[in-house]
């Protein structure tokens, strides 16, 4: 699609396929999202989405390279419209920036580039984060009427695209995770002789005991050989590529249950 018909419940229907068929890679969700927007938004030259962190812009997708300028130079700041739009969870619009006082070194380094306008519109980006679609201008007096309506409507079904993105790579993330505990749970079982639950509770106490997450140690194992975690071994540690050491010993009493 090259272009949008400008009757709005039609485009944003438009956007929402867009969006959905991008949806399970985040680096191509985002980038759709300051495309589509450029397209849509009246007014909006750049469009970048960001999520907002501790204080730090992560930058999750740009269209051009002026938007991840911008992005940038808020985060070395530290101070610019995307911070408070997150914090406060309202749209923020910026006219003019020539003549907006808040924030002044970001403006001056905004106009520098060519920024004469934007809008940043929050979303929540889950795990206690919230993002923003910044939509920049190189007009002033743009980001208002039916403009700000739009980039706020827009923004709304880019934040339902995001959520169901986050819940589709969580759930990947789950799958893959409990396939890797049960080949190491197979291994163990094979190995050692015990039944399901046995292994399972050998991999358990390995995890609890080096408060390591139990999908990683059984990748971990599964790296290594099941005889890492030999029950009647010399107890000692096994190096992983991660750098970190867990101890991969445990006596028959955690193959036992006792």
């Amino acid at each position: 699609m090259n272009e949008y018909t400008l009757n709005l419940p039609e485009d944003l229907a438009a956007v929402a396929r867009e969006l959905s068929i991008a949806r399970h890679d985040t680096a191509l969700l985002a980038a759709t999202i300051s495309k589509t927007a450029t397209r849509l938004v009246p007014a909006a030259d750049y469009v970048s989405v960001v999520v907002v962190a501790k204080g730090k812009i992560e930058r999750a997708g740009v269209a051009d390279d002026l938007a991840d300028t911008c992005d940038t130079l808020q985060s070395d700041l530290g101070e610019g419209p995307s911070f408070d739009a997150s914090v406060n969870g309202d749209t923020v619009v910026i006219n003019d920036v020539s003549h907006e006082k808040r924030w002044p070194q970001f403006m001056n380094a905004a106009a520098a580039v060519g920024v004469r306008a934007m809008m940043c519109v929050p979303f929540d980006a889950g795990e206690n984060k919230t993002g923003t679609v910044n939509m920049y201008s190189s007009a002033a007096d743009v980001f208002t009427g039916r403009s700000r309506n739009v980039g706020e409507l827009f923004t709304a079904h880019a934040a339902v695209a995001i959520a169901a993105g986050r819940e589709s790579e969580q759930l990947h993330q789950a799958v893959q995770g409990r396939d890797v505990i049960g080949q190491a749970k197979g291994m163990i079982m094979e190995r050692f002789s015990v039944d399901a639950d046995h292994a399972f509770g050998l991999l358990r106490k390995l995890s609890q005991d080096s408060n390591v997450k139990l999908s990683e140690i059984a990748q971990r194992l599964i790296e290594t050989g099941a005889d890492s975690a030999a029950p009647e071994t010399t107890p000692g540690r096994t190096s992983h590529s991660n750098g970190s050491n867990v101890d991969l010993d445990v006596k028959r009493r955690s193959l036992d249950g006792r």
